[in-house]
């Protein structure tokens, strides 16, 4: 029986570039409206508010799938913050801000332009129009720095189920104190583009997302613990620890990521127009959302044999604004993992463009799995989740070549990926391996038979529109998979009789740059899609 394991919503608002490992008829369950969260506190504590100071966040509704954002995906003074399906300036940072005789944590939101924390605008500051405290008044984008006006700063004050209620600041005029004015949205239960959002006498829940730190702060990315402590969604480093032990991976649906990592791009355009950027988020930003299958594309080596991470001829740009290295990737899984050894990581790994030869990326992994004797599961068997926790699971995309092949297990061989694909006709899943033989596993040294099927679905040149259907074909097929007994052949040419396993590897992005589609254009389309289906 398969296990259907709830996922939080964001996992599958990372949006651009999304995919998915599933053998289930719909993606996991996500928190939808009127489905309530995982309770975020156990003894119903509110965490301390002081450490938002320079978090960048995200912030939506409580229940909806679109996040808090500016009108025009831009940062022009005056333009109205709104609701909106990833929209580029949907980053946020929280600015503490002192007044005087108040021991309230206060903050000015400023929004963030484009999806990299590092190249943030200059001070757009959260304001209601006019400085008003009329009931109802939108919020907009002002410049300049904060000015001490109670319309400008907010409370963020926490809740036992982990949400949050956003207030602007109580001042005094003569002898009364004004109505408290809460962060609210103009149309209740509207999830729906251009839902203003509001100044309100009536509260509302919000959930609050930390994507990262203000690199004018610290060059580091979140933790684990952060996560934990002050965002909304407290189970997303480690959802894995509550799926049974004795469950196949293939029997799981897996959150991932194509082109991983791409939402900052060396010479690239902005997010609207490029053809590259697949994410909005960092891929330590990505592991706390509950991602766990990344697409990692390899290029050409820096003079220490480190490969480039890249998509295309693009290469991907980090935080700090270096360029994205092999050698960054494994520390990045390395911390998340020894944060969370609950958690398993299948990483797909590619050569990926003609800058990389294979002999390079050979040796270069290589040094990986020699560096890290225990990190890489690296059999083509399909594994249970317990011998995997702790580890990155191995898919390879890359030929074998060089001195180093000898050395290792290589994982599962998927370099016939893309001729069986270009091969494959029709409206289908593909077939992209079928491999049976025996391998060694655990410690013992015995052999054990396996039979590995892949089937992927990878209909990349279209638009959004168009690849709503390639994806719920694959879901559908994916669900009436069955397992058969298959006969797997030794050495000697005895047959054994073993379970096929099937992996489905379902992306649901694309671009078709001719009819004005890019990943950022088409994921708006079918990531609301899947949550909604």
């Amino acid at each position: 029986m398969t296990e259907h394991h709830a996922i939080s919503r964001r996992a599958f608002t990372l949006g651009l570039g999304l995919a998915a490992l599933s053998p289930l008829a719909s993606l996991p369950e996500t928190a939808a409206p009127g489905i309530p969260l995982r309770t975020a506190f156990a003894d119903n504590t509110p965490a301390p508010s002081d450490s938002l100071d320079n978090f960048v966040i995200r912030l939506r509704p409580a229940g909806y799938f679109r996040t808090a954002s500016v009108n025009q995906d831009g940062n022009v003074r005056g333009n109205v913050c709104h609701l909106f399906n990833d929209g580029t300036s949907s980053k946020l940072i929280l600015e503490n801000v002192t007044t005087k005789n108040d021991d309230t944590n206060w903050y000015a939101i400023r929004t963030l332009l484009n999806f990299e924390e590092h190249k943030k605008t200059g001070y757009s500051i959260w304001s209601v129009d006019d400085d008003s405290d009329k009931d109802g008044k939108v919020i907009h984008v002002w410049g300049g720095e904060y000015d001490n006006k109670p319309s400008r700063a907010f409370a963020f004050e926490r809740q036992s189920n982990g949400t949050y209620i956003i207030r602007d600041r109580t001042v005094e005029k003569e002898t009364e104190k004004k109505d408290i004015k809460y962060l609210a949205i103009e149309s209740d239960g509207k999830d729906q583009d251009n839902n203003k959002i509001c100044h309100k006498s009536k509260s509302i829940p919000w959930e609050l997302e930390l994507v990262g730190y203000d690199m004018g702060k610290i060059n580091t990315t979140v933790r684990s613990i952060d996560w934990t402590t002050y965002s909304s969604y407290v189970d997303g480093p480690c959802w894995m620890k509550y799926v049974d032990d004795n469950k196949y991976l293939d029997e799981l649906s897996i959150p991932g990521t194509h082109d991983s990592g791409t939402c900052s791009v060396d010479n690239d355009t902005e997010p609207q127009s490029s053809q590259a950027k697949c994410q909005q988020d960092y891929i330590p930003t990505q592991l706390l959302e509950g991602i766990r299958y990344f697409d990692i594309r390899l290029g050409r080596n820096d003079e220490n044999g480190d490969p480039g991470i890249d998509h295309g001829r693009c290469y991907l740009l980090k935080k700090d604004g270096g360029f994205m290295h092999l050698s960054d990737v494994i520390g990045y899984f390395k911390t998340f993992l020894n944060e969370n050894p609950s958690e398993a990581l299948i990483m797909l790994a590619s050569r990926g463009n003609d800058e990389a030869t294979d002999e390079n990326v050979t040796t270069a992994f290589a040094k990986v799995m020699h560096d890290n004797p225990d990190l890489f599961y690296t059999s083509s068997r399909i594994p249970t989740l317990n011998e995997v926790r702790g580890k990155i699971v191995l898919l390879r995309r890359f030929v074998l070549a060089g001195n180093s092949v000898s050395s290792h297990t290589w994982g599962l061989d998927l370099t016939q990926w893309d001729d069986k694909i270009k091969a494959h006709s029709g409206q289908s899943m593909c077939l992209v391996q079928d491999a049976r033989g025996f391998e060694t596993t655990g410690n013992a040294g015995d052999k054990e038979p396996y039979c590995t099927k892949v089937y992927a679905q990878d209909h990349f040149e279209c638009t959004g529109t168009d690849k709503i259907s390639w994806v719920d074909m694959a879901l559908r097929e994916t669900t009436n998979l069955t397992r058969n007994k298959v006969d797997v052949e030794d050495n000697d040419g005895a047959k054994v009789q073993v379970l096929e396993r099937c992996w489905s590897i379902n992306y649901t992005s694309c671009t078709n740059y001719k009819q004005g589609s890019n990943p950022f254009t088409a994921a708006r389309v079918v990531n609301e899609h899947l949550y909604k289906s």
